[in-house]
């Protein structure tokens, strides 16, 4: 009787193995607790924890190193990896680096100061940037000197950096800064944000993806020169992070983390398998998506559980520009379709106007993605006449005439 118990008691926990293995959930590997900042190299993932130094794996996340160097005690908050330098960024005592992967480090706090809390890094060809409560610091020797350059800064608690081409972006706590001159002057790009402390900053392509504490996702498309909210799902609006794998956006909240898979139009969120929904940092390697909990090990999950690959946009055929066709048909009675095609993901509006320039009708007013579109005008309402419509996308105005003949 013993030995049928014993069995079933086997047979059952392996069933239990097969059915939690094969949902589609997040896992929690053996890294260090508290992982505030991410960054990879080659095939070594380093995590930057709070109070634990830097943790290492080689091997997605399988297994993690323990930080016996000088770090090992520390709170690092962000990691940035320049030709084969890896640098760390303390909430105390400054910059570290390390050239040998994180088996030992340096401190490199010239000009920075030994008690600086290093929040963010940035790289732009020689140059390394580093974003602390003090404001922004240059250097161009890799580390051995800094040099504050906060010209035109308003807030000088710089919490992240993004960098498209030769454009540097400043998240502060006071709002977002851009620098074309390698941080020799700044100017204010916040207009439009409802909320100015910004814990997240990254590109998606070539939309600028700013997270908020308060006041959830914005997206710019200009660099920004204009910032639209796209929060649409999102169930917590206090963004810790945020992850770009191609066009999926991943947002970590204080309420989990949430995926966008249309550039931030919409969220759902991916949240199965965690046991603490207060997460630090999330980043994307080795076809896994990695987060750092708060008080919690780190997990891991597939993408390919949560970006369908089988369906992806044809490349070849997306369209190349922007381009407004003649409704069809025309003259029509009483309905015809307006066609136009996105050469990039962009706020767009679609309006009917009549001779006199009055607006009579909005067909599409938000953002989309790159692509062609064909949208029904029913015009059952409007007496017979000649009217025009116009299509705004980014920069582009457009403007075609249609004949209603009742």
């Amino acid at each position: 009787m013993k030995t049928y118990i014993c069995f079933l008691f086997y047979i059952l926990g392996i069933m239990n193995i097969l059915t939690e293995s094969s949902y589609a959930q997040w896992v929690r590997t053996n890294g260090a607790y508290g992982a505030a900042a991410f960054a990879s190299k080659g095939s070594n993932l380093f995590a930057g924890t709070e109070g634990y130094g830097v943790s290492i794996s080689n091997d997605n996340g399988n297994s993690w190193n323990v930080d016996n160097s000088c770090l090992s005690k520390s709170s690092v908050y962000a990691l940035a990896v320049k030709d084969n330098l890896i640098f760390a960024g303390t909430s105390g005592s400054g910059a570290y680096i390390s050239s040998n992967d994180g088996i030992s480090w340096l401190a490199v706090n010239n000009g920075l100061g030994e008690n600086a809390a290093v929040w963010a890094f940035a790289v732009i060809d020689s140059n390394l940037f580093a974003g602390t409560n003090l404001g922004v610091f240059l250097s161009t020797d890799n580390g051995n000197k800094w040099t504050p350059m906060n010209s035109g800064l308003t807030d000088l608690s710089i919490s992240n950096f993004a960098v498209k081409g030769s454009n540097l972006f400043a998240g502060t706590q006071g709002g977002i800064f851009l620098s074309t001159n390698n941080g020799s002057s700044w100017k204010d790009v916040s207009s439009g944000l409802a909320n100015k402390f910004i814990k997240a900053l990254t590109f998606s392509g070539t939309n600028l993806i700013a997270g908020t504490s308060t006041a959830g996702v914005y997206v710019s498309t200009d660099n920004g020169t204009g910032w639209v909210e796209v929060n649409n799902g999102l169930a917590n609006k206090y963004i810790e992070d945020i992850a770009v794998s191609g066009m999926n956006i991943f947002a970590g909240t204080w309420n989990g983390i949430f995926l966008s898979t249309n550039n931030g139009i919409n969220w759902e969120s991916v949240n199965t398998g965690l046991t603490n929904t207060y997460f630090r940092a999330l980043t994307v390697n080795g076809g896994y998506i990695f987060a750092g909990l708060n008080a919690e090990k780190i997990w891991r999950r597939p993408l390919s559980e949560m970006i369908i690959t089988g369906i992806e946009k044809d490349e070849n055929n997306l369209p190349e520009k922007i381009c407004l066709e003649q409704n069809y048909p025309n003259p029509f009675n009483p309905a015809t379709a307006i066609s136009y095609q996105l050469s990039a993901f962009s706020y767009v509006t679609l309006k009917i106007y009549d001779v006199l320039g009055r607006e009579v009708k909005t067909l599409v007013a938000g953002y989309k993605a790159q692509g062609k579109y064909t949208v029904n005008f029913d015009a059952s309402e409007l007496a017979s006449g000649v009217y025009f419509y116009q299509l705004h996308a980014g920069n582009f105005i457009a403007a075609k005439k249609l004949l209603l003949l009742k």
